[in-house]
């Protein structure tokens, strides 16, 4: 068996999966969790790659210790559970997919250096591993996802003032979850193309997307709303041991609609030319 090839682990034991995925969370395991099922009185724990001999020992315990009580009275025949957002269920079935992308620099430049890959259908972003050498020690990374087409999720629907802490968009922006915690916002005057960067949203009421700083100058009602979602804003390379695992154990991602890009960008400050390799994972 491929040490990457996910792994399903079955016990005589009936499990509430919601409640038991966050147990699992919650443990020492550290490979990542992709699902918790059940049927008639078995349940099966699938993990991203076979477990180690002393995860195996604390999923075990975990099983054994898990509080059956907290089950309903009546168990439906097959019960399958797994965290997703709920606006991306009718569009996602929940296939798990790795792909990895090769980031090349070049010797004395800094960058940034960028490598990207468009999705051809909707996907929710889980995380990945940045895979690590000694020339990388003092680099960074960021990742943004681009919004097909050009950024545009919306537009302004109402002016807002010099100074104001929110701006408010069309329905269809917020409906559609194109707009989203820690995304960062550009609002585009289409008579001169003028940008206006607004920073990063913080919260959603309504229709009002609160943002983390003060609009720096009056906006009009009909100006493009652009949007990137930042899953790693910087990530700092401090050591060259290993690999860096983004979203360990995560179940939940984020909603990327069909045609996103996705971008890494990299800085090259130790000016040396090198190949990065980076492995995303998703669901589709």
């Amino acid at each position: 068996m491929s040490e990457l090839a996910p792994k399903t682990y079955e016990f005589s034991k009936l499990v509430n999966p919601d409640t038991f995925m966050r147990e699992v969370q919650k443990s020492g395991i550290s490979t990542c969790l992709m699902g918790v099922s059940t049927h008639g009185t078995y349940s099966f724990i699938t993990f991203k790659k076979e477990l180690s001999a002393e995860d195996y020992q604390i999923l075990c315990n975990l099983v054994q210790q898990h509080n059956a009580a907290l089950l309903p009275d009546e168990m439906p025949a097959e019960v399958s559970v797994l965290e997703v957002p709920k606006y991306a269920i009718p569009l996602i079935d929940r296939t798990y997919i790795e792909r990895s992308l090769l980031i090349e620099t070049d010797a004395d430049s800094v960058g940034p250096f960028l490598v990207s890959f468009t999705f051809k259908y909707p996907i929710v972003l889980l995380g990945g591993d940045l895979y690590l050498d000694p020339d990388m020690k003092g680099d960074s990374v960021k990742c943004i996802v681009h919004f097909a087409p050009d950024d545009v999720v919306g537009y302004v629907s109402a002016p807002a003032d010099t100074g104001s802490n929110y701006v408010e968009v069309n329905a269809d922006a917020i409906q559609n979850k194109y707009i989203w915690k820690s995304y960062e916002l550009t609002a585009v005057n289409p008579d001169n193309g003028q940008h206006t960067a607004l920073g990063e949203c913080i919260k959603i009421v309504g229709n009002k997307v609160y943002l983390d700083s003060p609009i720096p100058n009056s906006i009009g009602a009909g100006f493009y709303i652009k949007c990137v979602a930042v899953p790693i804003p910087i990530l700092h390379v401090t050591s060259t041991v290993g690999s860096i695992r983004i979203g360990d154990g995560t179940t939940r991602g984020a909603f990327m609609p069909e045609g996103s890009v996705l971008e890494l960008q990299y800085t090259n400050n130790n000016k040396k030319a090198k190949k990065v390799g980076f492995m995303m994972e998703y669901y589709v």
